[in-house]
């Protein structure tokens, strides 16, 4: 993929009528050859775009009292072990559709899997190694936060196509072609061959019609 191409859709896309709110630039790589009921061949992987998507992530937290100061300082809610009890299914499902990651201490995810897990689960949202959402002894919650920041889910496992945002409008074409370049690599490196197994990628705006660049 040549990253003046993905510029060039940019810039085709920035033509589009402004609407009264911001527009995420979204991507999609559709797959082909692919086996996804074998699960070596499915897809899940976090990501560290090279400019962030542009949006501000919302992170919760689940933490003992010992980091409750660091949690409030950089995440937009703290849930303590105390106030784990009490929770109805539309509250805890309301909870994990307005936060886009959790962050749970490690010696509690015993009790966030008991209390949250099985909705957290359902959305792909659950504290886990692979996120690198788990804190662990000794360490800050700082620089977790830093990297969610710039985080985005890469999943193909029931459909052949990954979709996610790559941006948002007011970010630089440049910035936006680094981003889908930067997945688009990634993807590859997850197939048995490669762009042999990619069958198209289209760019568009939340509101558009899509850009095929692939």
């Amino acid at each position: 993929m040549k990253k003046e191409d993905v510029i060039n859709a940019v810039k085709e896309l920035e033509k589009h009528p402004k609407k009264k709110f911001q527009q995420s630039y979204d991507l999609s790589i559709a797959l082909k050859g692919l086996d996804l009921k074998r699960p070596e061949n499915r897809i899940e992987n976090y990501f560290i775009l090279p400019h962030g998507p542009g949006k501000k992530a919302k992170i919760c937290a689940f933490v003992d009292k010992e980091h409750v100061p660091e949690a409030k300082k950089f995440c937009d809610r703290v849930i303590t072990k105390e106030e784990f009890e009490g929770w109805d299914p539309r509250s805890i499902r309301k909870l994990v559709r307005e936060f886009d990651f959790f962050i749970a201490q490690a010696t509690l995810m015993s009790k966030v899997a008991a209390a949250f897990g099985k909705f957290l689960s359902v959305l792909g949202k659950i504290p886990s190694p692979k996120s690198k959402t788990i804190l662990g002894p000794g360490q800050d919650i700082e620089p977790i936060v830093e990297r969610l920041k710039k985080t985005v889910r890469l999943m193909a496992k029931k459909q052949p196509v990954v979709n996610c945002i790559i941006g948002k409008e007011g970010m630089k074409p440049e910035e936006i072609a680094d981003n889908v370049i930067a997945v688009f690599n990634e993807i590859l490196n997850h197939l048995p061959e490669r762009k042999r197994q990619v069958k198209q990628a289209y760019l568009k705006l939340t509101m558009s019609k899509p850009v095929k660049i692939w």
